[in-house]
């Protein structure tokens, strides 16, 4: 018997939890799914579980259950032979859009960020916020809000991304910590 995913292949470049999950379903349901890891540092659930020897052999239960029909490659994606390798690899997101239509499934490529943003439908709905400027990112963004509204309004950005740690001050002032102690937990590196 044929099974639904048969013919495709996969990359697995997650971690964890849900990506490699989602990937697993994939393989189960006939797709070849290549699970590509840093040779020096793996997906950490091959170390996790509840079994130490499992663990020590990079294959803990956390790994076992969900690494079933994958092919294993690693890779460090940080050089650029890595890269390169995985470029070979991947298909373009023309012939994977050819592939699905020519198999009547609606496909079309994911589109850049830029290109989902400029989209003019978002705009007329109200999806995206534009802002100006955020701590490090100089010019203008955009970002999606949720593409509802309510009786009284809907939803709204009050404030951009704050820089790390940016409000830890004030929030602990708003716990009652006194300037002192929190000078005193600063030097302690704890904030």
């Amino acid at each position: 018997m044929t099974r639904p995913f048969e013919g495709i292949r996969v990359f697995d470049i997650t971690h964890v939890l849900a990506g490699p999950f989602a990937a697993y379903q994939l393989g189960l349901l006939g797709a070849d799914v290549i699970k590509v890891e840093h040779p020096d540092d793996p997906d950490q659930s091959r170390s996790t579980g509840s079994d130490t020897g499992l663990n020590e052999a990079q294959m803990g239960t956390a790994f076992l259950t969900q690494g079933s029909n994958k092919r294993s490659l690693t890779l460090d994606l940080k050089t650029e032979p890595g890269r390169e390798v995985l470029k070979r690899l991947v298909a373009t997101a023309a012939e994977w859009e050819a592939f699905l239509q020519s198999r009547h499934v609606p496909a079309a490529r994911v589109r850049t960020m830029a290109e989902a943003v400029a989209d003019p439908q978002l705009a007329t709905r109200g999806v995206i916020h534009r802002a100006a400027d955020a701590p490090g990112i100089p010019g203008g963004y955009g970002v999606p809000v949720a593409p509802f509204l309510f009786a009284h309004g809907g939803p709204q950005v009050d404030s951009p991304p704050p820089g790390l740690g940016e409000q830890t001050g004030a929030i602990l002032a708003e716990l009652r910590y006194s300037t002192a102690e929190i000078a005193n937990l600063r030097a302690k590196r704890a904030v």
